[in-house]
């Protein structure tokens, strides 16, 4: 045994020992408690920010991203179509933002 070997030290398994094992299992995979609508909310402010910090309008972004204004829109105004991922793809290339990490 090193000096550093806790498996005569280790606490058995309790029920808070559990739960905290279960939260840390599910705050690694927060689309088990976020809503499509936290994600358009999430999307449409970094997005904005993005914009802002690179000082374009959204019909520049629309150009460089090659995506329809009116998606660009839909997603800032938090209406955004989270089905089709082509758009999104498109627009985090363009602003250099992952929008779909959330």
């Amino acid at each position: 045994m090193t000096m550093f070997d806790d498996r005569r030290q280790r606490p058995d398994e309790t029920p808070l020992r559990d739960a905290m094992r279960d939260l840390l299992r599910d705050a690694q995979r927060p689309s088990m408690w976020e809503t499509e609508d936290d994600s358009r909310l999430f999307i449409r402010d970094l997005m904005q920010e993005a914009i802002e910090k690179q000082g374009i309008t959204p019909e520049q972004l629309a150009q460089k991203a090659d995506v329809p204004l009116e998606a660009i829109n839909a997603f800032l105004a938090g209406r955004g179509d989270l089905s089709d991922s082509d758009p999104l793809t498109k627009i985090e290339r363009a602003l250099r933002v992952n929008l779909s990490g959330w």
